[in-house]
């Protein structure tokens, strides 16, 4: 007897869609592997979100599931690539506002506070991070939907998506984008201090926990983590 979410006019739609993705993408050249991820990702979680959203009993579950799947259709557009100072406005907006929406699950408001007291003056921002590292944004038709660092060492600095964003292949295509650069760049491992709410993130990617610290932020002690990836996908050129 076939699921409920069979029946559904648009399963067999999202299903197909994920197939001939993966056969189209068969052919692309091992550099554009960031970009492979990224469609198949986003394809394939539209078909596994119907299907698990059909299954909760809850409306609210429902909807929540529906609207995740509705993202990936929407991330198929996102182009990812590197930041200009005009994205800036949106970068610091999506840090700040981030910080205090998804990452309030796991840290306290007075911690929230002292990481982000203020949205970051974006003039300093061009001029003091932009020229020391890489940055790469998810631009979703000129609304940006995530971003994230490369320092040279191979360090991931900041790695922030927004919170209509998560859970629809953002992060991923992102960093993904950041390995292929790290290759780029011939390194070999990526390290990052990683926030409780992204650990898990980072943790399905490749990248392990080296140490738990606790750190001192505007007199502030919090949580986080040191993680790193040794070994990156080999840069192809």
């Amino acid at each position: 007897m076939a699921f409920m979410f069979e029946n559904l006019q648009v399963y067999p739609k999202a299903v197909d869609l994920a197939d001939r993705v993966a056969g189209a993408t068969e052919t692309f050249p091992r550099g554009f592997y960031f970009l492979v991820d990224q469609l198949n990702r986003a394809v394939l979680s539209i078909a596994t979100n119907l299907a698990e959203g059909n299954g909760r009993f809850t409306k609210a579950d429902r909807e929540n599931f529906l609207t995740i799947a509705r993202a990936d259709v929407r991330s198929r557009d996102m182009v990812i690539r590197e930041a200009v100072p005009s994205d800036v406005p949106q970068i610091v907006r999506v840090f700040f506002e981030t910080i205090h929406t998804v990452n309030t699950r796991d840290y306290t408001a007075e911690q929230i506070d002292a990481w982000a007291p203020a949205v970051p003056d974006a003039d300093a921002w061009v001029a003091q991070r932009l020229p020391t590292r890489a940055t790469f944004v998810a631009d979703d038709n000129g609304t940006i939907a995530g971003f994230g660092e490369l320092e040279p060492s191979g360090h991931v600095d900041y790695f922030y998506c927004h919170q209509a964003y998560q859970r629809c292949g953002v992060g991923s295509a992102i960093l993904a984008r950041i390995e292929q650069a790290a290759g780029s760049l011939g390194l070999t491992k990526l390290f990052a201090e990683v926030s409780i709410t992204a650990r898990p993130f980072f943790a399905a990617r490749g990248f392990s926990v080296v140490r738990e610290q606790t750190i001192n932020c505007r007199g502030v002690s919090m949580t986080n983590f040191v993680m790193d990836k040794q070994q990156l996908v080999e840069d192809s050129q």
